[in-house]
Parts: C-alpha cells; structure tokens; sequence
C-alpha cells in the first residue's frame, strides 16, 4: 500500500461520550469520529476537559494529538491519537 500523508486537522462527524469502560480506561471520556479534508474518517479518544461545555459538537475543528489513551494491566500508560478542540 502507499503511503499517504494525512492533515492534523478535521472536523468532528460524531461522537459519544463514555461514563462506564472497561478496566484501565478513567471515565468520562469521549470517542470522535472525525472527517479529514482528505476524505478519510478517523475513530479516536479526546479528552474532555480540554472541550467548551464539556463535551464536543458537530462540525467542530479539532487537531490531532498523541496521548495516553488509557492504562494496562501492570499500570503503564497506552499511548495513542486523541483529538483536541482548535
């Protein structure tokens, strides 16, 4: 496959927030699905502290980050993409 380079930027196509996950997950947090310029949908966490009101909105222009995602069994951080508010 080639590879393609994508922006950091998009806007937010859904999301949902999560009040109960699985171990290793610290709850609220949120899951975006967020549309690129290029016409790719992305399926990542944000964190909702860094969001207006507590929660994101339709349409609204967010950057990726990379950041923990959650924590594993023996109490490490995972890491992965997130998307923050502009």
């Amino acid at each position: 496959m080639p590879e393609v380079s994508l922006s950091r930027r998009g806007q937010v196509y859904s999301y949902t927030i999560i009040r109960q996950a699985a171990a290793g997950f610290h709850v609220p947090y949120a899951t975006v699905y967020v549309d690129l310029p290029e016409g790719v949908r992305v399926f990542a966490q944000c964190d909702l502290s860094r969001w207006d009101k507590g929660e994101p909105k339709i349409g609204q222009e967010v950057e990726l980050a990379i950041g923990s995602v959650r924590t594993d069994e023996q109490g490490n951080q995972v890491i992965g993409i997130k998307f923050n508010p502009v």
